[in-house]
Order: structure tokens, then C-alpha cells, then sequence
């Protein structure tokens, strides 16, 4: 999703187009279903029969703290991509910045040039993520 496109926070989060939900929402849906079944029969049955049907908790607990290191574990890593992603990117704006500075103390005196110097290196960046996301850039007359 590009950056233009953005609409806010709570419209993508309930968006279905570009989205992962209706391709997981079927088997939400019948695993919530089938659970909904599952609690009205234990109910019908200790209702209408006086017996009591109950499952050992401690499964569930080991099933659910393997869950909860798997969750953590990826959650850091996506973290973490993340942030090597934002330190690149900085990088690449540091770099630009000192190309400039570098440029203007010992280019020559050209205003022409050096406007035009500005301009490509202010570009590159944007360019760059464009290149890398496989996106189109927008011809702006630079």
C-alpha cells in the first residue's frame, strides 16, 4: 500500500481489499462456530443430564506458552527488520546530505549547477525506494 493511498488507521484495519481477512476470516468463523456448538452440547448435556464435562487445563497451558514464545519471537524479529530498515534509510539521507554539503563547498560557483545538484540528490532517496519497491516513480520534471 503506498503512501498515497493511506486513509486511516481504522479503515485498513477493517479493509478487505490488499488484505489478508478474507482469506483467514472463513476459518475464524467456522473454528468460532464449531467452539459456539461445542459449549451449547456441554450446556444442553449439564442441563438436561446433571453431568459435568471438563478437559484438563494443562495441554492448553503448554500449547499456549509455545504459542506465546512463537508470537514473541517473530514479533522481534519483524521488529527488528523493521529497524535495520529505518537505519539504512537514514543512512541513505545522511549520505545525500553530506553528498550536498561536499558538493556546494567544492563544486564550482554555477548556481544552475548547484540547484540542479540539490534537486537530483533530494531525488535519489525517493527514487531509490521506488526502485527497490518495484513501484513507478512519477516524472515531476526534475
Amino acid at each position: 500500500m503506498s503512501f498515497q493511498t493511506r486513509q486511516g488507521f481504522w479503515r485498513e484495519a477493517f479493509a478487505l481489499h490488499g488484505s489478508i481477512t478474507p482469506k483467514v476470516m472463513p476459518t475464524c468463523l467456522s473454528f468460532g462456530l464449531a467452539a459456539s456448538g461445542i459449549c451449547g452440547i456441554s450446556w444442553l448435556v449439564e442441563t438436561m443430564f446433571q453431568v459435568r464435562i471438563a478437559l484438563a487445563i494443562a495441554p492448553f497451558e503448554f500449547a499456549g506458552a509455545a504459542l506465546g514464545l512463537l508470537l514473541i519471537l517473530r514479533t522481534n524479529a519483524g521488529h527488528d527488520r523493521w529497524w535495520e530498515a529505518r537505519k539504512l534509510w537514514g543512512s541513505i539521507v545522511n549520505q545525500s546530505r553530506n553528498l550536498v554539503i561536499g558538493a556546494m563547498t567544492y563544486g564550482p560557483n554555477d548556481l544552475e549547477w548547484r540547484e540542479k545538484f540539490v534537486r537530483w540528490a533530494a531525488v535519489f532517496p525517493h527514487v531509490a525506494r521506488l526502485s527497490l519497491r518495484g513501484e513507478l516513480a512519477l516524472d515531476r520534471g526534475c
